[in-house]
């Protein structure tokens, strides 16, 4: 999977949940801020029209940042100072204890795995330091215990929901990322892992040499041979090459018999080396008939590649670019 694509997903669900959490505590906090002053709980009913406030300046910053930790912790520090001034005024309350459990459930959701276990650490710390400075003649430590374990209780179901969650999104972003036949990246997986590969090389100065690889007659395999033989050396064909490449590379199907390759570091020699190396492999697979490709390197790839077809196949083509030349290396 995609680092890039499960961090987009991840924004879009949690961003949406958070919109809809924050215009959903707008109207709550204030109606409960308005009941906790009608029932003389001055701190609570202010610290709720406050959150409630903030909550609205929080909304309108999630529309417009892409900053998902500053909303989401943001929006859980709204939660424990409510959380805190509602302990410290009503830890007694009946009502207290049917909420407090919901806390770590919020936290979890709110944010993530890492920060849910802290958010609902710091909850735990403040009410406990609650109970023991303020409460501790006026509620038995029997039905401290029992609210603790209530809340703490929903940490590992919150927990699982969210991994099985996360484990989810990566399947379906692993599919929506993987070419089905080949199991390579797909073209949109593979051009944006180029986009962030050509901004890494312009800042550190590194060259990139891109490959674009296509297996030569294969129309006349599917032809004379059906279809399933031509998925069968299609999927040959990505196995050899896949074999053939280090594990900082990456290799795509670009669409149709057509494979991409980037090389991240390398130098002239061993790319021409690299290319020599894969036409030589892709010779030895001869089921149904001996299979070749021809390869077209560098920035100009595609021609390069087109080119190679026109010179009769089997070979390369490599496009070095130094300067304001262009150098055309031929197998």
């Amino acid at each position: 999977m995609v680092a890039s694509e499960k961090k987009i997903i991840d924004y879009v669900k949690k961003t949406e949940f958070i919109s809809f959490v924050l215009k959903a505590l707008v109207p709550i906090t204030l109606a409960v801020g308005i009941f906790n002053f009608m029932e003389g709980f001055i701190l609570s009913g202010a610290v709720d029209i406050v959150s409630s406030i903030l909550a609205i300046i929080l909304y309108f910053h999630a529309q417009k940042t892409s900053n998902f930790y500053l909303v989401s912790n943001g929006t859980a520090f709204l939660a424990l100072i409510i959380f805190t001034l509602s302990a410290y005024e009503k830890m007694d309350n009946i009502t207290f204890m049917v909420w407090l459990p919901l806390y770590a459930v919020f936290y979890f959701m709110i944010t993530n795995i890492k920060w849910g276990f802290i958010w609902t650490g710091l909850t735990f710390v403040i009410y406990l330091g609650i109970y023991l400075l303020e409460y501790l003649p006026l509620i038995t430590f029997t039905n401290y215990l029992i609210s603790s374990l209530a809340l703490l209780s929903t940490v590992p179901l919150v927990y699982f929901y969210e991994k099985n969650n996360i484990n989810h999104i990566k399947e379906l972003n692993e599919l929506a990322s993987i070419d089905p036949l080949t199991f390579l990246l797909n073209r949109r997986s593979f051009f944006n892992i180029l986009n962030s590969e050509i901004a890494s090389a312009k800042r550190h100065n590194n060259d990139l040499y891109l490959f674009i690889l296509d297996i030569d007659f294969f129309k006349s395999i599917n032809d004379e041979f059906g279809h399933n033989q031509g998925d069968l050396v299609m999927q040959e064909v990505s196995e050899v090459l896949s074999r053939n490449i280090r594990k900082e590379d990456y290799l795509g199907r670009y669409g149709g018999e057509e494979f991409i390759l980037l090389i991240t570091i390398a130098n002239q020699s061993g790319v021409t080396n690299l290319a020599k190396k894969l036409n030589s492999e892709i010779r030895t697979i001869k089921n149904p008939k001996q299979i070749s490709i021809s390869i077209g390197i560098s920035n100009k790839a595609d021609n390069a590649m087109y080119e190679v077809k026109k010179s009769g196949r089997d070979s390369y083509q490599f496009y070095w670019n130094s300067g304001n030349e262009t150098t055309k290396i031929t197998a």
